[in-house]
């Protein structure tokens, strides 16, 4: 469980900044709330990949979640602000990113998982 807590973390930010820019988008929160899934989910999912290299040993995961974390919100913040005009009309910023690092952490799960299943099995044919 320990080697997957952090992709739990990463999965759960992911769409938990997705959902603050749908309630955004929605006017529930203040628009000036978009700073939260464009630069403060990546930075924590960033941080909890580096710190899942270290649990899990997984660099093919870490590096998934890692280059997701440093490269959607680029794209996610560019488009809107292309749709919108100009930045300050852009509006959703952090949907794409949000979804995108959710879809990452799933992916590191299913190595992850994969990686420890076929573990288990080679230890146990070992002491067979």
């Amino acid at each position: 469980m320990r080697q997957v807590g952090w992709v739990i973390l990463v999965i759960v930010a992911g769409l938990g900044g997705a959902t603050i820019t749908l309630l955004e988008l929605a006017g529930a929160v203040p628009a000036t709330w978009y700073i939260v899934p464009i630069a403060v989910v990546p930075l924590l999912c960033f941080w909890a990949a580096f710190f899942g290299l270290m649990l899990s040993d997984s660099i093919s995961s870490s590096l998934i979640v890692g280059l997701s974390a440093l490269l959607f919100p680029v794209p996610d913040i560019w488009i809107h602000s292309e749709l919108a005009g100009n930045f300050d009309d852009a509006r959703g910023q952090g949907l794409v990113t949000g979804l995108a690092l959710a879809a990452a952490g799933v992916i590191a799960f299913v190595i992850i998982s994969k990686k420890n299943t076929t573990a288990r099995a080679s230890a146990t044919l070992a002491t067979a």
